[in-house]
């Protein structure tokens, strides 16, 4: 009776180890698109008020910037709210962009980045969303193996 419960927990830990790794990754996703969402924001906020760089960054990204250095403060600010590698990236490129050129430029690269953006976080979902079946099932026969072998 004992082995029989054994088994069962196994098999609910190996279902609850592999949905905790989908999250993970679908959280990178989110991320990703939230870093998209973010740059189209700084678009928008950069078109149409052209104002400068801190009050950009404070309105579009949420970032409280001090104004000691730009590119210092803006990497410490994506460093703490974005964990995945994409999101990250995404918004430090757009920190990059910010400030470095006339507003044209500035925007057409920005315009640019976001399109990467969106493909980017369309092919996470992609492979999410093909995945998730994978994780959910082999942790469940993982699980269940485990705990038949050890009836």
């Amino acid at each position: 009776m004992i082995r029989i419960y054994a088994a069962l927990i196994l098999t609910l830990s190996g279902f609850l180890i592999s949905r905790e790794l989908y999250r993970k990754k679908e959280r990178i996703y989110l991320e990703t698109e939230e870093a998209a969402e973010t740059v189209s924001k700084i678009i928008s906020e950069l078109g149409y008020t052209r104002d400068d760089v801190y009050t950009v960054s404070k309105e579009a990204a949420g970032f409280e910037l001090k104004g000691i250095s730009f590119p210092g403060e803006w990497e410490a600010e994506c460093k703490k709210r974005y964990v995945g590698e994409d999101g990250l990236k995404i918004m430090q490129k757009a920190g990059n962009i910010l400030g470095s050129a006339d507003l044209d430029s500035q925007l057409e690269r920005l315009r640019l980045l976001r399109d990467e953006a969106l493909r980017t976080a369309s092919e996470k979902k992609a492979r999410l969303d093909s995945e998730k079946r994978l994780y959910l099932t082999l942790g469940l026969s993982l699980g269940a193996a485990i705990g038949i072998m050890m009836i």
